[in-house]
């Protein structure tokens, strides 16, 4: 069985992760009520699924368990996902790809709240938008800082 429906409605949740766009099966996904803007879901499923690839990271790779979905219709080996939604790893990545895997997850990050002040915002809705996006381009500071000293 594949995931073929996504219901997040009123959740509080205020973006929605690009990654989600790649599962083949996705036929609804549900999240209106959200703090999400209004435009971004307005247009129904396929609008959405475009926004979130167009959110994807110029750099992202696809996990090979995604190509194989997409080439098999089955995952060779799917992947263990923990206890908190995310996909667990099998062995613990060198300190490298850790940072890699940080800084393009930021980025992703940073993108989205760029989207988000795009839309139309109310002022302290803007003000506490802007701050987090300060703290998430302060992080992707610390974390290249960090890749280059290795």
């Amino acid at each position: 069985p594949t995931l073929q429906v996504i219901n997040v409605e009123s959740n509080l949740i205020k973006t929605v992760p690009p990654e989600i766009c790649l599962l083949p099966k996705l036929k609804s996904l549900l999240i209106g009520q959200n703090s999400i803007p209004g435009d971004v879901i307005s247009g129904g499923h396929s609008k959405l699924i475009s926004f979130l690839k167009n959110r994807l990271p110029k750099e992202y790779v696809e996990p090979d368990w995604v190509q194989s979905i997409k080439n098999s219709g089955k995952p060779a080996s799917a992947p263990k996902v923990s206890s908190t939604g995310q996909a667990a790893e099998e062995a613990p990545l060198d300190p490298d790809a850790q940072l890699t895997s940080s800084l393009n997850a930021i980025k992703a990050e940073i993108e989205a709240i760029e989207a988000q002040l795009e839309t139309s915002l109310s002022a302290a809705t803007k003000h506490a938008t802007k701050k987090k996006l300060q703290i998430k381009r302060a992080e992707k500071g610390r974390i290249e800082r960090a890749m280059k000293a290795k």
